[in-house]
């Protein structure tokens, strides 16, 4: 019997908001030869391998966010132990939000193929940050990729941050209201990304205000450079550009479908690939992907006539 080692698992490396999970979806399909549509939320997520991963349910994870209390060579040891107790015979998918996990795929997986969602771009970088909000932070009803009880505490200090960025103009009454009330939701969503460009860097792209060049920092798990990625990359990684996505660029999907299976796709798996791909882009927020920063001014013009901060 081949070793859950020697099999030609699917990791996919990627940043919050970039689509990883509905990658993992599609690989899933197509390796299990399974080819129904994939399931994706109103908000545009698409989460239908998380309960799996968190649950550590057959799941060859190492890891969803960015862990230092291991250095490579102790990763590897501890998970290559973890893993040996698995009865995994059949090739799997998995992912990760931290890019330094490429490295441990690489030294546990010899026969796996990894896949990297890039946002290279400034447009890219906007958008992700953007779907992140909309999809994750701000989705109630969310299959969270992380524990539920962990997730509340993430979005609790997500909001504690917003509030302490409104408190200059808004009372703490109607701060409240703000959030209490429904019919601010472009208020919210506006003061969410925000907090989101200011953390990623990102606001001289949008704003009058010049690039701060922060130091690294990790909050969460998630680094504010989640773009710097060109270091861990290896020579043998499928690159998957965001911009696939936003430019409804199918065949460059199809490429990287064809890069994972190593072989050229059947006409039932090009199908599978085309309509998932078509439904899941039809269910993003297109005026972000077709234009990021016009859609950030149009909803700071927007929320600034409301007169509320």
């Amino acid at each position: 019997m081949t070793s859950v080692f020697d099999l030609p698992h699917v990791f996919i490396a990627f940043s919050p908001g970039a689509g990883g999970n509905f990658l993992a979806g599609l690989f899933k399909g197509l390796l299990e030869k399974e080819y129904s549509k994939l399931e994706i939320a109103d908000s545009g997520s698409s989460h239908t391998t998380v309960l799996k991963k968190i649950q550590l349910n057959g799941d060859l994870s190492t890891g969803t966010f960015i862990d230092t209390s291991m250095n490579l060579d102790e990763k590897t040891n501890h998970y290559r132990e973890v893993f040996a107790k698995l009865e995994i015979t059949e090739p799997t998918v998995s992912w990760t939000h931290d890019f330094k996990n490429i490295a441990l795929y690489r030294a546990l997986f010899p026969n796996s193929k990894i896949v990297v969602v890039t946002q290279t771009t400034d447009e890219e970088k906007l958008a992700v940050t953007f779907m992140h909000v909309i999809k994750n932070i701000l989705d109630d009803n969310v299959i969270a990729d992380i524990p539920p009880e962990q997730f509340k505490i993430i979005k609790q200090v997500y909001k504690e941050k917003c509030v302490d960025m409104l408190k200059p103009t808004l009372t703490l009454e109607q701060i409240d209201k703000l959030f209490q009330n429904p019919a601010n939701r472009d208020t919210l969503v506006f003061v969410y990304i925000k907090l989101m460009i200011l953390y990623y860097d990102l606001a001289y792209l949008v704003e009058d205000t010049p690039k701060q060049n922060f130091p690294e920092v990790h909050f969460y798990g998630t680094s504010n450079q989640p773009y710097k990625v060109d270091q861990y990359l290896t020579d043998d990684c499928i690159i998957s550009p965001y911009s696939a996505i936003m430019n409804g660029n199918v065949d460059k999907l199809l490429d990287v479908s064809k890069s994972v299976l190593s072989r050229d796709l059947t006409v039932d798996e090009k199908n599978f690939v085309i309509e998932n791909y078509s439904k899941y882009r039809l269910k993003q927020n297109m005026d972000i992907l077709t234009n990021p920063v016009q859609y950030y001014k149009n909803l700071s013009r927007k929320v600034r006539q409301k007169a509320i901060i």
